[in-house]
């Protein structure tokens, strides 16, 4: 991408391919950072202007970076408004990787709604049994998972009743985990991405 900046931490320097990029290191740079204003800057930004770069193979197998602009970002948050109300809902999980387009959203769409997150470590997202777990523990009433991970979920069913919004993106639904899902979660919304 050309990126003028990284944000990183020091420990992970080493880690970085050769770059003509500006470091700031988090922990390293920290009293530098500290000594700049609080206040929230006038970044300048338009509507048309850049907010993030996402690399994504999509169909063709081949990683390409896709430039998304402010106002699709905008967009589809008042698009998931109007299909999922966010009045309706009160704790959303991050459990995507952030090399996926849907981590985008799992985190900024409730943030920008002044909603609650919960951050899911990796591991615990990868199992099923695990996922359940801390869904119930916190309580969380939206969720975003392939298909294949909602059908190993449904074994813990009676956990999930506090879910009011289920996502399901990035593979084909069956009609037979369809109707398993909503007889299973009554209250729940189900969306097909």
């Amino acid at each position: 991408t050309d990126a003028p900046l990284i944000v990183t931490k020091e420990d992970l320097l080493d880690g970085l391919p050769d770059h003509d990029a500006r470091t700031v290191c988090l922990d390293r740079d920290r009293m530098s950072i500290d000594s700049h204003s609080d206040q929230n800057p006038d970044s300048g930004a338009a509507p048309e202007s850049l907010a993030y770069v996402i690399y994504t193979s999509g169909s063709t197998g081949t990683p390409k970076g896709v430039m998304v602009e402010h106002r699709s970002c905008v967009n589809r948050i008042y698009a998931q408004d109007a299909i999922t109300p966010m009045a309706d809902l009160t704790v959303f999980s991050q459990k995507t990787a952030l090399g996926f387009v849907d981590s985008f959203f799992e985190t900024v769409n409730p943030l920008a709604w002044g909603k609650q997150l919960a951050v899911i470590p990796a591991a615990e997202a990868r199992d099923p049994e695990a996922l359940v777990a801390t869904l119930a523990d916190k309580q969380i009433s939206n969720l975003v998972t392939v298909p294949s991970l909602a059908a190993a979920m449904l074994v813990d069913a009676d956990d999930l009743g506090h879910l009011r919004s289920w996502t399901l993106s990035g593979e084909a639904v069956s009609v037979a985990l369809t109707r398993d899902l909503a007889s299973s979660l009554p209250s729940c919304r189900l969306i097909n991405l």
